[in-house]
């Protein structure tokens, strides 16, 4: 009759995992909760276990053996299961909780996110929100995050992207600029006129408008100012700098006086989406809710112009 062993424990598996993600034993702690001394010694428990080498260890580094690449990408989904099962029941006795890290571009967050935050924040209460204002760029899979916001089109990549809307951008000036420059009544005349744009790039320099016949036009722009910060460009814009992208909702976030004036109204950019980036279909309860929670808010705010007066607030 043959003996079953135990094998490696799914907990010891799971510190593996997180190591191997993180590639780094302080981080992979830090995220479990755990003393540095005691995931190093599961880990040695677990290699003495399985009978082969699954890290390389240095003074400054750890990386994974090429079993160790193997069994981390086995191992993975079977730990990402076993976590979901566990939350899915929790979830019938008890609320969402924990610390939620979020990366969010500063000016979406400033148009969008106080009155999401406020909300959220309202409806789940043993949630901790960790939000970082950066766009730089995230590694889901080492940098223990558990969602990235971004806007416009994402490379593809080895995350999940779920779109939860979408920002439509028309050109703006203030009434200053234009009585003094023109107002121009065709893309093309736009070469002609000072323009803030993000960067020296092409692309950033080229905009593409869809007008009554939805056919896209390319238009060349410049100016000598150039910033990545959509706030700042519609500040700009308002102190007679040149004519901004901005976003169709934030015509109504003007509460000084200085509303600027629609530059070619009947043209538009296509819409960029609002995304958000996962590290896995099998989201936890926490992540599940804020998606879900900050979908259904940037649709109200988005769809109703009429924006609460906690987020015009913070755009002037």
């Amino acid at each position: 009759m043959s003996t079953l062993t135990a094998g490696p424990l799914l907990n010891d598996i799971a510190i593996f995992v997180e190591v191997a993600r993180a590639r780094h034993f302080t981080r992979a702690a830090d995220a479990l909760g755990m003393p540095v001394s005691t995931v190093s010694r599961r880990i040695r428990e677990l290699e003495k276990e399985v009978g082969v080498a699954l890290l390389k260890r240095s003074t400054r580094n750890v990386d994974v053996t090429e079993a160790g690449q193997v069994y981390f990408e086995r191992c993975l989904a079977v730990v990402e299961q076993a976590r979901l099962a566990h939350e899915q029941l929790l979830d019938v006795a008890q609320s969402p909780k924990g610390r939620l890290r979020v990366s969010i571009p500063a000016s979406f967050s400033i148009v969008f996110m106080p009155a999401v935050v406020h909300g959220f924040r309202q409806a789940y209460p043993d949630i901790e929100l960790d939000c970082d204002l950066n766009i730089r760029h995230i590694d889901l899979q080492s940098d223990n995050y558990d969602c990235v916001i971004r806007v416009g089109p994402q490379p593809d990549s080895n995350t999940v992207a779920t779109v939860l809307g979408q920002i439509r951008l028309g050109l703006y000036a203030s009434s200053a600029y234009l009585d003094k420059h023109g107002r121009p009544k065709h893309p093309s005349e736009l070469s002609s006129h000072t323009c803030i744009c993000a960067s020296h790039d092409e692309s950033d320099r080229t905009w593409v408008l869809r007008g009554p016949d939805k056919q896209p036009y390319e238009a060349r722009v410049s100016g000598p100012v150039t910033i990545n910060n959509a706030i700042m460009m519609r500040k700009l814009a308002v102190r007679d700098m040149g004519i901004a992208a901005s976003s169709l909702v934030e015509r109504y976030l003007d509460t000084d006086g200085a509303r600027l004036e629609r530059v070619l109204p009947d043209w538009e950019f296509t819409p960029f989406p609002i995304m958000a980036l996962l590290p896995s279909r099998m989201m936890p309860q926490k992540t599940r809710v804020f998606v879900d929670f900050l979908r259904q808010e940037l649709d109200r705010l988005i769809q109703n112009p009429e924006l609460d007066r906690d987020t015009r607030a913070y755009l002037v």
